[in-house]
């Protein structure tokens, strides 16, 4: 369970808070945070209700200026590009070709180059692009705008607790296990492993007891070959796909 909190409000004004369930809560409004809430958004579907702690989300407001730039993998740019918003960002981006590595002082005269190296990744697509932190902050934050069932509040969290797997035993002699989250007045919601909500009357809760079993379902790499677990880690990561590959002796799974 997650505690926010909201601005300090002005001498002599109550300040009211409103409990309001998220599916997920994500402290965090630089660049990574709200990326982050748009992919979700699109994986989960409109119904998933999402919710951005961001102390600069105020009545749009602009946050603190931020000089600095940030170095953008291809990983990174893919996953911004298939979320729409690298558009936005690509006008801006300055792809590095090439590095160079020295040991010298910035006010030496001569600085000789120790190692050099091109910078790109299979296919010739540059491995790095250095993107103005105010830009990609704008276009990020114009993604957010583009999906509605993202909250962005204002505030910082003050206290905060790991979700747990729990074994919940029912009245009606059910058992249930998962994340158990408040749900509406009177009832619980146990989000399952296999992605599926079940919502119960807390009245009908026997026994919640921890579970020493990984929310994560299991082998969800069996059904891939190693060449696609080559392919999708490639993928992430923007590097060219690792080679010989192999699983544990015993392991299931796809040749």
């Amino acid at each position: 369970m997650s505690s926010v909190k909201p601005p300090q409000a002005a001498e002599g004004e109550a300040v009211h808070r409103k409990a309001e369930p998220y599916d997920v809560l994500i402290v965090g409004g630089g660049a990574i945070g709200p990326t982050l809430a748009c992919a979700l958004a699109d994986a989960l579907g409109a119904s998933a209700r999402i919710g951005l702690v961001d102390p600069a989300a105020s009545d749009g407001a602009p946050g603190s200026a931020d000089a600095r730039a940030s170095a953008i993998s291809a990983g990174s740019k893919r996953l911004l590009d298939v979320l729409g918003i690298w558009s936005a960002v690509a006008p801006h981006a300055e792809p590095v070709a090439a590095v160079d590595i020295t040991d010298a002082s910035l006010d030496d005269l001569f600085r000789p180059v120790l190692v050099s190296y091109d910078n790109a990744v299979e296919g010739g697509e540059p491995a790095t692009y250095i993107v103005e932190n105010e830009r990609l902050r704008a276009a990020v934050l114009e993604g957010l705008a583009r999906r509605p069932g993202i909250a962005r509040i204002r505030g910082t969290v003050e206290a905060w607790s790991p979700a747990e797997q729990a074994i919940v035993s029912l009245a009606d002699g059910r058992t249930l296990s998962g994340i158990v989250a408040p749900g509406a007045e009177g009832e619980t919601v146990i989000l399952q492993s296999t992605g599926e909500k079940a919502t119960v009357k807390t009245a009908d809760i026997e026994e919640t007891k921890p579970s020493n079993v990984s929310a994560m379902p299991t082998g969800l790499l069996d059904t891939l070959s190693l060449e696609e677990i080559g392919d999708l880690f490639s993928y992430m990561q923007g590097i060219p796909k690792p080679a010989n590959l192999t699983r544990k002796p015993g392991a299931a799974g796809k040749k």
